[in-house]
């Protein structure tokens, strides 16, 4: 787990008394410094806001797993093993497809069959019947090949918008190379009719100003194998 996201899931433990907090300012004698709390509140924000949309995503598509974590009591290490299950699982998605499309509703239903299969190892691993665990067993490797079948057609997909989105660049930077003068006549207007600002305005801070570093997300999905087994 990533620092940011092991932050994260402790202020959501103890948020009521973050917004008492008082971040010192080294430059004025461990005063509170209002743009450094500014940037932290905000990211906070942010922070939370995706955790109610993987959590929401959760509850819809993750059931088990979902229920599993809800019993769990919040200083589980299992529990915030989980949270951050749902996080990355979520956007993963959500950074490569929107609510609705094609790809989306791959990914979700890839989602709910990688629960089902999680329940069901669950089940097989506390099953003291061996004929109910045999035919637990054997749904559990249908299930497992139809997620195998699912990643793929999902992978496929990203493959082809890819290509759409190569062929795409392709064709503008063909015209952009047709009416390069024009390219050149437009910058040269454009900067030689742009006011001044160096001297009054300070340069604009980079987008991602405001957020903490990330780590890149692994482009393999989450595996539901790969979470601690909880009875160990």
């Amino acid at each position: 787990m990533n620092l940011s996201r092991c932050l994260l899931m402790t202020l959501l433990v103890i948020s009521p008394a973050l917004g008492q907090m008082q971040p010192p300012d080294q430059r004025n004698n461990g005063g509170p410094s209002i743009q450094w709390r500014g940037r932290f509140f905000r990211w906070r924000t942010q922070q939370q806001q995706l955790w109610t949309q993987a959590s929401e995503f959760a509850q819809r598509h993750t059931p088990n797993r979902w229920a599993f974590y809800d019993q769990l009591p919040d200083n589980s290490p299992v529990k915030h093993q989980l949270a951050e299950l749902f996080m990355q699982t979520y956007q993963q998605i959500d950074e490569a497809s929107d609510p609705g499309d094609a790809l989306f509703e791959l990914a979700a239903q890839r989602v709910a069959a990688e629960d089902e299969a999680w329940a069901l190892g669950r089940e097989i691993q506390l099953s003291q019947d061996s004929y109910r665990k045999e035919k637990l067993h054997q749904r559990l490797q249908e299930l497992v090949r139809q997620i195998v079948g699912q990643y793929f057609e999902e992978r496929q997909l990203r493959i082809e918008r890819l290509k759409s989105a190569i062929v795409q660049q392709e064709e503008q930077l063909k015209q952009d190379r047709d009416n390069k003068e024009q390219l050149i006549t437009q910058r040269m207007q454009r900067l030689l009719e742009a006011p001044d600002v160096s001297a009054t305005q300070p340069a604009p801070a980079p987008e991602n100003a405001d957020q903490p570093e990330q780590q890149p997300l692994a482009d393999q999905p989450v595996q539901p194998d790969q979470l601690p087994d909880p009875n160990q």
